[in-house]
């Protein structure tokens, strides 16, 4: 991740391509993933790779390429740099995406859904701090005055966002539902069968990859950084409450 820090005149720190992982580059670029250990590299990524493969760094490569290529036009390429959208929404989807790398398919597909799960409950932090609550039925009141949102099931959580109309489109609704079906069918179903799980992972991380962009990207234009009116209530609130 490459950061642009500047804090003066008003500017935003921003970080660029929060979600790559730098291991397109030579074999040496992916032991830095291993540190200062005896083992060798390789048998450390045989240990950690899901999957039964000849040449491990190799597939390791095509798969980020795959979820790169997958994902063309809704990546994340620019992101505010705040603890909370690190930390709680970059970071898991690009741990999906490092999963996904070591034939993880399962562990993607889990950490997408935990990442829309943040992403849905971050959009509900913002709406608490901006949205007149007048009109709004009980439940969405109780869910911004109470912030009892972390503890619903995602549905709810997506519903009480279709009320509030804060994101910039349905679609991105509509792709946290698409994320929760694929990872309720994996992870709370004994009888769903693998054999498409790695195309699962795929759409999953793409799903997510849409979610992302449509909370936390900063769009970049001619006349300089475009931040969403959400991204906008969200630096005010934090300003206000100090």
């Amino acid at each position: 991740m490459t950061k642009n820090a500047a804090k003066k005149n008003n500017e935003i720190p921003v970080v660029i391509t929060p979600l790559n992982l730098d291991i397109n580059g030579p074999y040496e670029m992916l032991t830095k993933w291993l540190g200062d250990i005896e083992s060798k590299p390789i048998d450390i990524l045989k240990a950690l790779f899901r999957d039964d493969s000849p040449d491990i760094v190799k597939d390791i490569m095509q798969r980020n390429v795959e979820l790169k290529e997958a994902a063309d036009g809704v990546d994340v390429l620019i992101a505010l740099e705040d603890k909370t959208v690190i930390e709680k929404l970059v970071m898991p989807l690009r741990s999906a995406k490092q999963a996904y790398c070591l034939a993880d398919n399962l562990g993607c597909i889990a950490l997408c859904g935990y990442a829309c799960e943040m992403a849905a409950v971050f959009a509900l932090t913002i709406a608490a701090r901006s949205v007149d609550c007048t009109n709004l039925d009980d439940v969405c009141k109780f869910a911004l005055n109470k912030k009892k949102c972390e503890s619903w099931r995602q549905e709810q959580r997506i519903e009480c966002l279709e009320k509030l109309q804060i994101l910039p489109d349905l679609v991105t609704l509509e792709k946290m539902r698409d994320v929760k079906r694929i990872r309720n069918r994996y992870l709370h179903s004994i009888s769903k069968c693998h054999s498409k799980i790695r195309q699962d992972a795929v759409a999953c991380y793409v799903a997510s990859s849409y979610v992302m962009k449509s909370m936390i990207h900063i769009g970049l234009h001619c006349d300089g950084l475009h931040i969403p009116d959400h991204l906008v209530g969200y630096l005010k609130g934090k300003k206000r409450s100090g």
